[in-house]
C-alpha cells in the first residue's frame, strides 16, 4: 500500500503494525517519507516486536521529525494502551477478531487498512466496524457507527 497520496497536506503521520520483523518494511516507509517532498512534518511508527522486553520502547531516529516506538506486548494489551491515532494500519498473521472493535476505536477517520491474511470472519468484523474494502486487502475506516455485515449475493 503506498501512502504518499494519503499523506500529503498532514502535519503528521501515524502507522501502526502488527508486525516489525526485521524492520525492513519501517525503513521502506521512512525512505518514502524522506524521499517525498511533500511528505507530513512528521512520521510516527508504531510497531509490534517480541523482540524486546515487554513495554514500550521509544527508538531513538537520526532525524528527530521521525519517532519509531514499538511495543513488546500482545495486540490485544497495545490497543487498549496506545493513545496514538493511526492514519494507517497494516495487519498481519492475526488470530480470531477480538482485535477489530478496540482497534476501530483508535484509527484516524479515514485510516487506511492493509492485511494479506484475513480470514472471511476478521474481514466480516472489519466490515462491521467501519472498515470499508476495495480489494481483497486493502480498506479504508469509513464510519465509527458498527454496521452489520452485508450477505453475499446470491
Amino acid at each position: 500500500m503506498d501512502l504518499r497520496a494519503h499523506w500529503r497536506g498532514r502535519e503528521r503521520y501515524t502507522v501502526f503494525a502488527t508486525t516489525y520483523g526485521d524492520g525492513a518494511d519501517a525503513r521502506a516507509l521512512q525512505a518514502d517519507w524522506l524521499a517525498d517532498p511533500d511528505r507530513p512534518a512528521r512520521l510516527h511508527i508504531v510497531a509490534l516486536t517480541a523482540e524486546l522486553q515487554p513495554g514500550f520502547h521509544r527508538i531513538p531516529q537520526d532525524d528527530p521529525r521521525l519517532t519509531l516506538t514499538l511495543l513488546a506486548m500482545p495486540l490485544d494489551a497495545a490497543l487498549a494502551q496506545l493513545s496514538a491515532q493511526p492514519d494507517a494500519v497494516f495487519l498481519d498473521a492475526l488470530v480470531g477478531t477480538g482485535f477489530v472493535r478496540p482497534l476501530a476505536r483508535i484509527v484516524a477517520r479515514d485510516a487506511r487498512l492493509s492485511a494479506v491474511s484475513l480470514d472471511e470472519g476478521q474481514r466480516a468484523a472489519l466490515a462491521g466496524q467501519g472498515f470499508v474494502f476495495g480489494s481483497d486487502h486493502d480498506a479504508v475506516f469509513a464510519s465509527r457507527k458498527p454496521r452489520l455485515p452485508v450477505p453475499p449475493v446470491p
